[in-house]
């Protein structure tokens, strides 16, 4: 499979962003070179017969995604066609090479096994940013940049006002921070790490969805050194979200074992699990308000929701435009599915909503099928460990504007490996998308519209 360099490369660009750790190799299209190398492994493979192109379900629900997008923003902020198709089109292939680079298990396991690893480096750098000592950073320049990296000092510190004490520049903003390797540091002492996982829950969900897919090779090794490896990486990766601070994440983590147990113990589980829900889900929420900034980060997100109701209201069949929720609030949506309700319409959000339910389908469908099956047991495990996987970055959704972040369009193109795997053994598996399909995710956005603006009353934002 020639194509796989260029997926591994790519995931390791988009996880680890090694050119902002190293200067020189900032001048380095990392992007467009791996992408280049994908499309001439995929053009090899196709020259050679090793892979085949196999249609997915969801590839024209992408097109249609990608052509509404560039729709709206041509209606409402033509002036940003050019830049919002460029960055729609990488989205949209990353999804593509990933999904159709993926004709085998063999290459699906390769590929997750690079997922783990990845999200693996990430889980040790995180634990070991939150044992470093307090240093002063100074903050980036200009207002709105909490979030992005700032430079480290090398002086130690107790809180932020000690490093204005002998500041060599008293005229810059200063944070207390714990400052790890590769020059990255926490931010409202909640671990994080750079690039699109700067953010501390959108690290904890880029854990705990690779969570899943180390839980599953737990599962299908035979060999014990192994399973006391995973188990370990387990352990880890729980330890690496409690410091992230993330409330989603921490859901995330509690989704993603609990679709684990659900497919190994069924009904079983409610009846043992379900005394144990109030105390976790308890810690999760002690565990969010444990922070300072806990109730104004949620008043905020709360406005930010109404905000963007309040834009699909104003627009409800265009939106505003693809990327332009931050021209009309000072902070993103903080929910996915209002994300895409503000920005794209009614029309945006059904198309998105059908790509979601797709990836959740397939895994079902092939649960359905193959369950009990042994010589399937390895579509079965796989497809599990989508399952979780999805609940992980679902659970987080519903706090993070994912919509157009990589690790989503990553893992549909996850799904869309798995299917073609499946297919190429089983050429009468299909995922069909019927009337009732489309009707189903139809009702689903209209209720969770109108179901946010009652939480959101009830909460007395208005």
């Amino acid at each position: 499979m020639f194509a796989i360099p260029g997926i591994l490369g790519i995931l390791l660009f988009i996880y680890l962003r090694p050119q902002e750790a190293f200067a020189p190799l900032q001048g380095v299209p990392f992007l467009y070179l791996f992408f280049a190398l994908i499309l001439f492994g995929a053009a090899v493979d196709l020259r050679l017969r090793v892979t085949k192109a196999i249609p997915i379900p969801a590839l024209p629900w992408a097109m249609a995604f990608l052509i509404w997008c560039l729709i709206t923003v041509a209606i409402m902020k033509p002036d940003q066609l050019m830049p919002s198709a460029i960055q729609l089109f990488i989205t949209i292939a990353i999804f593509v090479l990933v999904a159709q680079s993926i004709q085998s298990f063999q290459v699906f396991e390769k590929v997750a096994a690079m997922l783990i690893a990845l999200g693996m480096l990430l889980t040790l750098i995180a634990i070991h940013q939150s044992r470093a000592p307090l240093t002063c950073v100074i903050a980036p320049a200009g207002e709105g940049n909490h979030n992005e990296t700032g430079t480290p000092t090398g002086i130690p510190c107790v809180k932020a006002r000690s490093c204005y004490i002998d500041a060599k520049d008293p005229s810059v903003d200063y944070y207390c921070e714990r400052v790890g390797v590769l020059g990255t540091h926490s931010i409202g002492k909640r671990v994080r790490y750079r690039g699109v996982l700067q953010d501390p829950n959108e690290l904890a969900i880029a854990l705990t969805s690779g969570l899943a897919l180390l839980i599953a090779l737990w599962l299908r090794t035979r060999k014990r050194r192994w399973k006391w490896v995973a188990l370990t990486g387990v352990f880890l990766v729980a330890w690496a979200v409690k410091e992230t601070g993330s409330r989603s994440g921490q859901l995330g983590l509690l989704a993603t074992l609990g679709a684990f147990l659900f497919w190994r113990y069924r009904w079983k589980l409610a009846v043992v699990a379900a005394p144990m829900m109030v105390p976790l889900l308890l810690l999760v929420a002690k565990g969010g308000s444990d922070r300072a900034d806990a109730a104004s980060s949620s008043t905020e997100r709360y406005e930010a929701w109404l905000a963007g109701m309040e834009m699909f209201r104003q627009s409800p069949i265009w939106g505003i435009g693809f990327g332009q929720f931050n021209d009309h609030h000072f902070l993103t949506a903080h929910n996915t599915l209002i994300l895409v309700f503000a920005e794209l319409g009614i029309v945006g959000t059904f198309i998105f909503s059908m790509l979601v339910w797709i990836m959740i389908k397939t895994p079902i469908l092939i649960l359905k099928r193959y369950s009990g099956h042994e010589e399937a047991r390895v579509s079965v495990i796989w497809s599990i460990a989508l399952l979780a996987s999805i609940g992980a970055i679902l659970a987080g959704s519903a706090f993070l504007s994912f919509a157009y972040h990589y690790i989503l369009w990553i893992f549909m193109g996850l799904a869309g490996g798995l299917f073609i795997s499946v297919r190429r053994h089983d050429p009468e598996f299909e995922v069909r998308i019927s009337f009732i399909d489309a009707g189903v995710v139809l009702l689903f956005d209209i209720v969770m519209f109108f179901l946010l603006t009652v939480f959101l009353r009830l909460k007395g934002i208005s």
